[in-house]
C-alpha cells in the first residue's frame, strides 16, 4: 500500500511541475518600417490563418507559425543586442540565450516584442 500511495505521489508531482514549466510568449507589433499608414493593421496581422505561437519550456523557445525568412533577435534587460537567428521554416526550437528578456521577430515589413521572463 505504501509502494502505491509513493508511485501516486510521484507521478502527481511529476504532473504538477510539468504543468508549470510551460507558458506562452505574449507578442506586440513594434515598428512599422514603411511611411504609409493606411494599410497599418493589414500589414501587422499574420500572414497565414494559423496565428504565431512562442512558449517557453525548460529553457528551451519553441516557435509554430513562424512566418519564412523570419529574423529573431534576443535582447537583455537593457535593450541591448544578444543575438539573432534567420530561418526559413515554421516551426522550430532553440535554446533561450543566456540573460535574455526580450525576443523580436522581424518578418516582412513588420516587427514582433514578446518578454520572456
Amino acid at each position: 500500500m505504501k509502494q502505491l500511495s509513493l508511485i501516486i505521489l510521484m507521478w502527481f508531482s511529476t504532473l504538477c511541475l510539468n504543468a508549470q514549466q510551460k507558458f506562452y510568449v505574449e507578442l506586440f507589433p513594434i515598428s512599422v518600417y514603411s511611411n504609409d499608414r493606411e494599410n497599418y493593421h493589414e500589414r501587422h496581422r499574420m500572414p497565414s490563418k494559423n496565428p504565431l505561437r512562442v512558449f517557453y519550456e525548460d529553457g528551451m523557445i519553441h516557435f509554430t507559425n513562424v512566418p519564412t525568412n523570419s529574423r529573431i533577435v534576443f535582447k537583455n534587460e537593457q535593450g541591448e543586442f544578444l543575438c539573432q537567428y534567420s530561418f526559413n521554416t515554421t516551426f522550430f526550437t532553440i535554446e533561450k540565450p543566456n540573460s535574455a528578456v526580450c525576443l523580436e521577430i522581424y518578418y516582412g515589413d513588420s516587427a514582433l516584442r514578446g518578454f520572456i521572463s
